[in-house]
């Protein structure tokens, strides 16, 4: 039994069974992260502690966990006494084949940014995490000296807030929130550049994503996005999450079209790193194990 969420209902279900099937965690997120994020209960007070042992004894009655990155999988040791020997760190798979096809379809009349050069793409939920009031402070710095522009892909609690904000700045010339898009990969596909600002991420599939087509990718350093990001070589990793941290590392490469060349042919090597049959075929191995 491999469970995703609901890591207590699952363990529950199968040791109350008596069938000796084994359980498998598979963790997305840093825990010490999540109970940061303003979008959940979690992180005060009372409900914090419970929320922490309860995890705690949960992770210790696992048979295995697969953690998404090595940020998650050291999280659970240093913070939850999870056993570092119990853990196996496998990515999300990522179909790269179908995002490329999907990619090239065209968009429809009105929707295609590519006559506002140098466009930013930037993709996920409007919501705390992903931290898009840094991305809209940096773009308010980077058009200093870059008349780049910004599209926002995804929908959320957060947008009223996020329209203030962008009018606040008056940047409504410079950003635009597209909303949810069926299709996200047709408009990265057309991005001279993919930014990610979030405070945390497990993982990060869109950063494959983006990279899988040719798109240079600038990231906020956290705990999934340093396992897919080679900072300089296919992309940027911004350890400070600052606007000028941000602006800079924007700046740097769209200042330069032989360093977004060199970094485009980076990131689809990169990204096949995390082609879904080579992580399918890293499931086998650790689910094998665990079973034998």
């Amino acid at each position: 039994m491999v469970a995703f969420l609901s890591y207590a209902t699952a363990l529950t279900a199968v040791r109350a069974a008596h069938t000796g099937a084994k359980v498998v965690f598979n963790q997305q997120t840093p825990m010490t992260a999540f109970l940061t994020d303003a979008d959940y209960q979690w992180r005060n007070g009372w409900r914090r502690r419970v929320f922490t042992a309860t995890s705690r004894l949960t992770y210790a009655a696992a048979d295995s966990i697969i953690a998404t990155s090595r940020g998650v999988a050291d999280d659970l040791a240093e913070n939850f006494g999870v056993n570092p020997h119990l853990v196996h760190v496998v990515p999300n798979p990522v179909d790269l084949d179908a995002v490329r096809e999907r990619a090239a379809e065209p968009l429809e009349p009105g929707d295609d940014p590519a006559g506002a050069r140098p466009v930013i793409i930037a993709a996920g939920r409007l919501a705390d995490a992903k931290n898009y009031p840094l991305l809209i402070d940096t773009m308010r710095m980077l058009r200093a000296t870059v008349p780049a522009r910004l599209f926002i892909l995804g929908e959320g609690e957060l947008e009223p807030a996020l329209r203030r904000q962008i009018a606040d700045h008056r940047l409504e010339d410079t950003i635009t929130l597209l909303g949810f898009q069926r299709n996200p990969w047709k408009f990265m596909a057309r991005a001279d550049v993919f930014a990610l600002s979030s405070h945390y991420e497990g993982f990060g599939n869109v950063l494959i994503e983006a990279m899988a087509l040719g798109i240079p990718v600038v990231a906020t350093a956290s705990a999934g996005t340093r396992d897919i990001i080679t900072h300089g070589v296919d992309g940027l990793l911004v350890e400070p999450h600052t606007p000028e941290a941000m602006a800079g590392a924007l700046g740097r490469i769209l200042a330069s079209h032989d360093t977004r060349a060199a970094m485009a042919r980076e990131a689809r090597l990169s990204a096949e790193r995390f082609a879904a049959e080579k992580v399918i075929a890293r499931y086998d191995a650790v689910l094998e194990q665990v079973a034998a």
